[in-house]
């Protein structure tokens, strides 16, 4: 396929793939009556209730972005209807789904036999539906990031000032919706870097990269100190990075009074007194965070008290020390932190936990008045046609995950052991081919590794594309062998 061809457009390619599209419109239609069908009402969990109070009380700042609250008072906005956001989250998926999978199509090449399995068992995944009718960022920044991730294969193979602005947009969307988008501008980057565009092209695109998350972080931070007197990016991020820190703290020798700050001794007289008092867990995870007998919620009691601010306020205030205290363990006791939480998350990537996945209104949560108004919902309690169907749909997706994490590791070595002895003749869009889909997925693994306790519902980005990058991967390592090109 001549990509240079003004005439072998992308619009014409679709043409062309039009029993394609018409299957897969056909198989979408189907099953989002099926889903509701099964599960009327949306599903929620504790996080589906913040978003949810943030947006009716136009929040400006709290703990998490708020990019999904903004999406709820959209949908609010322009729909009457309760149900827009699980439907809109639901074409999200499908048509970043379908972007994904005719640009790499288009760009780089499908087998053809594999072309209709590949689309069906996208389509048809279980778990990506299960994420659409949940209330909760996870859907809308996973198929956001598919398209994102996408047009990064565009900037590489046939770069246009179409791509470069969809690029731009869809990071920003990304990044206010969930802070693991900080490493996707190192991805955009390497795909400016190997493109065959022109250099004035590179470095315009490399610039306004960094430009977006810059602008982004600082006007966050703004927003932050106009509405809590605390002059952070995230006010999540110390808390986090102490939860992480504190599974390793008993393999620790920490003496309060050699801390460095008066705050950072309060936090660990506080983890000293109360870090057994906690609710007891296999492995690692967010324990040290929610728990209201953990130490770091003991230490926000005291920044409350201390300050005389509110809970949102002292909780930015607390953030600072605590993200101090977190690093302080994390660079002090390296080997500790990385046998007792990098090793075990590690496990939690490749075989996660299902979390709030594991069931339809996992923990039987009880409305708030919020949730009931916003959705017109009658009860207090869920209900719906069928309470087990998604435990049991679900238990597969752990082993799942694992398989697609095997697979695609095994492609990227394959592609890299193939290529190296042949490496001048091969053309510079397969060597982007791999530095984009390999700084992309192994900075994912690492990013989500390192930041917080991995749980399924995190991962949800590879059941779209690493069914796909694979195959792709597979051909194009042997087509450097049969067919070599010159750059």
């Amino acid at each position: 396929m001549n990509l240079d061809n003004k005439k072998d457009n992308f619009l014409n390619y679709l043409q062309g793939q039009k029993l394609l599209l018409i299957i897969a419109l056909c198989v979408s239609a189907g099953l989002y009556p099926l889903l509701k069908y099964c599960y009327p009402q949306p599903d929620f969990f504790v996080d589906s209730l913040n978003y949810i109070l943030w947006a009716k009380n136009d929040f400006s700042a709290t703990y998490r972005p708020l990019g999904y609250s903004l999406f709820m008072q959209g949908i609010n906005f322009l729909f009457s209807s309760p149900g827009s956001a699980v439907f809109l989250q639901y074409l999200l998926f499908v048509l970043s789904s379908l972007f994904f999978f005719f640009s790499v199509d288009y760009l780089f090449g499908l087998p053809s036999k594999l072309k209709l399995p590949i689309l069906v068992i996208v389509l048809c995944n279980p778990i990506l539906l299960f994420q659409a009718n949940l209330i909760s960022s996870d859907s809308l920044f996973c198929s956001l990031t598919v398209i994102w991730l996408a047009t990064c294969l565009w900037i590489v193979k046939k770069p246009g000032w179409w791509a470069l602005i969809t690029q731009l947009l869809f990071l920003y969307l990304c990044f206010r919706m969930r802070y693991t988008a900080m490493f996707f501008p190192l991805v955009a980057i390497a795909a400016f870097a190997v493109s065959k565009a022109k250099i004035s092209y590179k470095l315009i695109g490399a610039g306004l990269t960094l430009s977006v998350i810059s602008l982004t972080v600082w006007q966050q931070k703004r927003t932050n100190l106009l509405y809590t007197n605390t002059n952070v990016f995230s006010g999540f991020a110390g808390w986090q990075i102490a939860n992480n820190a504190l599974y390793c703290y008993p393999y620790t020798s920490i003496k309060s009074e050699e801390l460095p700050d008066f705050d950072m001794q309060i936090i660990d007289h506080c983890v000293k007194m109360n870090i057994d008092s906690v609710s007891k867990m296999t492995g690692v995870g967010y324990v040290y965070l929610w728990d209201m007998k953990s130490p770091l919620k003991k230490y926000h009691k005291i920044c409350m008290r201390r300050d005389g601010t509110d809970y949102l306020a002292s909780w930015f205030t607390a953030s600072v020390a605590l993200n101090d205290y977190g690093w302080y363990i994390v660079k002090h006791y390296p080997w500790p932190f990385f046998r007792h939480f990098i090793v075990p998350n590690s496990t939690n990537y490749f075989y996660p936990p299902t979390e709030v996945l594991a069931n339809y209104d996992y923990g039987h949560i009880k409305l708030t008045p919020e949730a009931i108004d916003w959705f017109g919902i009658s009860s207090e309690y869920l209900d719906c046609t069928y309470p087990v169907l998604q435990s049991k749909v679900i238990a597969i997706y752990p082993a799942l995950s694992l398989l697609l994490n095997i697979l695609n590791i095994a492609a990227i070595l394959f592609f890299v052991a193939r290529v190296i002895p042949i490496w001048r003749s091969v053309p510079r869009s397969k060597w982007g081919l791999i530095i984009v889909w390999g700084s992309f997925f192994f900075g994912y693994m690492a990013f989500s590794i390192f930041a917080s306790a991995v749980n399924l519902r995190f991962l949800d980005y590879l059941f779209v594309t690493g069914y796909i990058m694979p195959f792709v991967l597979f051909i194009k390592a042997q087509e450097a062998h049969t067919t070599p090109v010159p750059q």
